[in-house]
């Protein structure tokens, strides 16, 4: 929520930054990014699919473009992750984000639909849309995770929702 994914991304919705304390950065310079391109996509079973749709989500965050993650999640999630793209571009930012704990839970599954748990420490901080300026320190957030996944084929599943519970007060 990796930069809220989903989890994250759930509190910068609400405007908040939930779970935050500031750390202080590594870099300044905004060609030093915390979000990397994801290497491939793996939707082979919940638990892959929950790790790319993190990763996934991450980059396109970055790179202020949702489509960058479609692959990873349903049309409802997209509107999501898209809805926040398109807040952060009017408010001239990107969020460049990272996963830098990533503990699964239990994983349950019926049918076509399984429920994937995980808590999760992210890093994050807000860089100009134009990537030539920071705005933000690093933050740290931590979060316990409920994921949603479907089965849309055999052997490819997609993130479906993703709820998120902020483990530290909100700033």
């Amino acid at each position: 929520m990796l930069v809220i994914a989903g989890v994250l991304l759930l509190a910068a919705l609400l405007g908040a930054s939930a779970g935050c304390s500031p750390k202080p950065p590594a870099t300044s310079s905004p060609s030093s990014r915390l979000a990397s391109r994801p290497a491939s996509t793996t939707l082979t079973s919940p638990e892959a699919s929950v790790r790319s749709y993190l990763a996934w989500t991450s980059w396109a965050y970055t790179m202020a473009d949702s489509d960058l993650a479609t692959q990873t999640m349903t049309p409802a999630e997209e509107v999501r992750v898209d809805s926040y793209v398109q807040l952060n571009r009017e408010k001239g930012r990107v969020i460049d984000q990272r996963l830098t704990s990533f503990e699964p839970g239990e994983v349950t599954i019926e049918a076509t639909r399984a429920l994937a748990s995980a808590r999760e420490t992210w890093e994050y901080r807000y860089v100009a849309g134009d990537g030539k300026r920071v705005l933000t320190p690093v933050y740290v957030a931590h979060y316990e995770t409920t994921y949603t996944v479907v089965a849309v084929s055999p052997g490819r599943w997609l993130v479906e929702r993703v709820d998120a519970r902020a483990l530290d007060g909100l700033k």
